[in-house]
């Protein structure tokens, strides 16, 4: 994963989202060819699993058109928690 400062990190656990919301439109991953990654979204646990992932290669991870159904929630920040 590359930061907005141009920084990579590797992910080694599993990312989650705090609150059990059902998503409308979810993360776009892509790989380091920009081709869109073959992922499972699972709406009980907001959980994204990919398929299929050749390595070594570089995912993006762009949550700017994520949007929940229930609009009370709204997408302030996005941050990613690799610790």
């Amino acid at each position: 994963m590359i930061d907005s400062a141009g920084k990579i990190k590797q992910i080694t656990q599993k990312i989650t989202l705090a609150k059990k919301v059902k998503m409308l439109n979810k993360l776009a991953i892509t790989n380091s060819d920009g081709d869109k990654v073959d992922y499972d979204y699972t709406d009980l646990n907001n959980e994204y699993t990919i398929k299929s992932l050749g390595t070594p290669t570089t995912l993006t991870i762009d949550a700017s058109a994520v949007k929940t159904e229930q609009s009370i929630y709204i997408l302030k920040d996005v941050n990613w928690d690799t610790n």
